[in-house]
């Protein structure tokens, strides 16, 4: 017997953080078009953005070849990366969730082996304290990101 699946889907324009901005679009000219937006609203308010640190990536359907975007703002060419780091997260041109959950596992395993000699085989240590409170919580309450751990060691 197989359960019911319901499936949904967004589609997400534009990402807003406290000091950086994503911009989703579908192809090269709604790219360069988002990015004379952001520049004009940009100056409109006296802001400028970054050249040097804006970067380009571009994630074509797996069975699209790949063409390196062009993307000017204010008459420089913007930087095309292969790979992005933001907040623990790494995407790349072809990534794929399976890749950032074994990434997130990974890092996951390595915080708990690196408890190895610290606590786990301490057998100074009662049990109960053994539990660790992370952030107020027990490990098994909550899921865990790989930081937490870092600041109990």
């Amino acid at each position: 017997m197989q359960a019911p699946m319901r499936v949904s889907t967004t589609t997400v324009h534009n990402l807003l953080f406290a000091d950086d901005c994503a911009l989703n679009t579908v192809t090269e000219e709604d790219m360069q078009r988002g990015m004379n937006l952001f520049a004009a609203c940009c100056a409109n308010v006296g802001l400028t953005s970054s050249v040097a640190k804006t970067m380009v990536m571009r994630q074509p359907p797996p069975s699209a070849k790949y063409n390196a975007p062009r993307i000017n703002v204010s008459g420089a060419q913007l930087k095309n990366v292969e790979l992005f780091a933001y907040l623990g997260s790494t995407l790349t041109r072809n990534t794929r969730i399976d890749d950032e959950v074994a990434k997130r596992i990974s890092k996951a395993s390595q915080a708990f082996g690196r408890l190895q000699a610290s606590v786990w085989n301490r057998h100074g240590i009662h049990l109960n304290t053994k539990r660790i409170k992370v952030q107020g919580r027990r490990l098994g309450d909550t899921p865990l990101r790989s930081g937490d751990l870092d600041r109990v060691l």
